[in-house]
């Protein structure tokens, strides 16, 4: 009895002990950030063509098509050049660029002190293989100054300053089936994880993705002589999938927690957590953030809207049905908006919610392939132009891209 007693005094004590030194943590913690905050801004402010002020070369190299669409938000007019963006992103960029250009004011955004969740020295990409691409995908952390400002007089609108923020962005190239390697390790959505980090880095087109025709070495924007589909230059280059920054709280708790997210990220940058055990069949995480995304900005007034982010999702419960997977998910978003007020007097909402739904999806996409039914009418690959042929995992035989999309797509059907 006395020995019990003993230890609850020596547990009391020790729990004593973390709270006040928890206390003071926080006290530093809330210090620190008052006394960065001046230095911050004005070294943002101080950086006219750099929009990521870091030591690190690879984090410099790899925020570089970055760079490239935030120079678009200072430049509504122009056009995106030195990288290439999905479908998905170029929409986005598009409406933020109508945005800005309607109430005639500039977007500039500046990251400092970025740092990389990595593993190893110099390697700050997750690489997987996954759809006939190769993928990659990286996770930054810095402050960051995000002001508003008049094109007509230069004067700042409205500014927003972040202690501590989370960039996240992926990046797919195309890869034919014969062409890929992957190691026999799988994550934990069944991804194929890439095991030689080089092996495509001076791959180039030898052949036509169509017809199969040799091409010359030195390949540019051509016609191929054999079939007449057009080949570019870019086939293999890397394109930009997702570019997404997310505000982390400043509570002591979500300052360790965020800090701690960085020492300790899934190794394949999953975005995506799910509570429950059961198997979603031939789940791509990305391919869910896009649908969910989709479905969200459906919601939005695009009129006023600057940008929308969504943070990590996260599955809290999968119902598979005969048919049907559904899964309930909620997922932080982030909202930039014109609140109300022309020129000058603009005032830009900045709001974080959590959006609550449930999606639906086949839950067999591919049983196509054991009844024999066609899921598409595409009479040639959007991807590469070549007749459809796919293979056994719906991928194009040519190109490898995936055929087969909307038995993929996940829809909104509940909120």
């Amino acid at each position: 009895m006395e020995i019990l007693l003993f230890l609850s005094a020596l547990l009391a004590v020790l729990l004593l002990i973390g709270e006040l030194l928890t206390a003071l943590i926080y006290l530093i913690v809330i210090v620190w950030h008052i006394h960065m905050k001046g230095y911050h801004i004005q070294r943002a402010r101080n950086m006219k063509d750099r929009f990521f002020d870091t030591e690190s070369r690879a984090i410099t190299e790899a925020c570089a098509p970055l760079g490239a669409v935030l120079r678009l938000y200072e430049d509504p007019d122009s056009e995106l050049t030195g990288c290439l963006v999905s479908e998905n992103l170029h929409q986005r960029i598009t409406f933020c660029q109508k945005t800005l250009n309607r109430y005639g004011i500039i977007r500039r955004l500046r990251f400092v002190d970025v740092m990389a969740a990595q593993k190893k020295s110099g390697q700050i990409y997750r690489r997987w293989d996954h759809g006939g691409k190769e993928w990659r995908s990286c996770e930054l952390g810095a402050s960051a100054l995000d002001e508003y400002i008049s094109r007509s007089t230069g004067k700042v609108i409205h500014s927003a300053y972040y202690p501590s923020v989370q960039i996240s962005f992926s990046m797919s190239r195309r890869l034919a089936d014969d062409e890929r390697r992957a190691s026999t390790k799988k994550d934990k959505w069944g991804r194929k994880i890439v095991k030689d980090d080089s092996f495509y880095k001076d791959m180039h087109l030898e052949k036509c993705p169509s017809c199969g025709g040799e091409l010359p070495e030195t390949l540019k924007d051509v016609i191929c002589p054999y079939c007449g589909s057009t080949i570019f230059s870019d086939y293999y280059d890397w394109q930009l999938e997702t570019f997404e920054i997310e505000p982390q709280h400043l509570k002591l708790r979500g300052l360790i927690g965020w800090m701690v997210s960085i020492m300790t990220s899934d190794k394949n940058g999953a975005r995506v957590r799910k509570r429950s055990k059961q198997k979603i069949v031939r789940f791509s995480e990305y391919d869910f953030r896009r649908d969910v995304y989709d479905s969200i900005i459906g919601l939005e007034d695009k009129y006023n809207l600057i940008d929308l982010w969504l943070g990590d999702i996260e599955i809290r419960k999968i119902i598979n049905t005969e048919n049907d997977t559904i899964l309930k998910v909620a997922v932080p978003i982030y909202t930039l908006s014109i609140e109300s007020g022309k020129g000058e007097n603009l005032k830009i909402n900045n709001r974080r919610e959590t959006f609550r739904a449930s999606f639906v999806r086949d839950r067999y996409p591919d049983r196509f392939r054991k009844h024999g039914a066609v899921i598409s009418d595409e009479r040639y690959c959007p991807s590469c132009g070549a007749p459809f042929m796919p293979d056994e995992d719906g991928n194009c035989t040519h190109c490898g891209a995936f055929l087969f999309k909307e038995n993929y797509r996940w829809k909104l059907v509940e909120r």
